[in-house]
């Protein structure tokens, strides 16, 4: 196994987010599981997107970026993809496995 293969730390997650952020990027992460809209405030929002844990899709539409993910312990793989990235890794291994 790769040493970086592996979810952030709880030290390296506290020296990187405060408490009100951490929280607040979990609550984002739980309701866009959901599908329901979401309940973050504005100003919880407003940190998230300038710390860069979050993205603005337009429409009220928002997602957790890359960061963002590794931070909650969604992604492990280090260094960080794009979801691009991850796609034309994805699609590239189809193409040599079918030929």
């Amino acid at each position: 196994m790769n040493p970086c293969d592996k979810a952030a730390t709880p030290a390296q997650v506290e020296a990187l987010l405060a408490d009100h952020d951490l929280s607040a990027l979990k609550r984002l992460s739980e309701c866009l599981e959901d599908g329901e809209g979401f309940d973050v405030s504005k100003e919880r929002m407003a940190r998230l997107l300038e710390l860069g844990f979050a993205r603005h899709n337009g429409f009220g539409r928002y997602s957790i970026t890359a960061i963002g993910q590794y931070l909650l312990g969604a992604w492990t793989k280090i260094p960080l993809q794009t979801h691009a990235d991850v796609d034309a890794a994805y699609r590239a291994e189809m193409e040599a496995r079918n030929g």
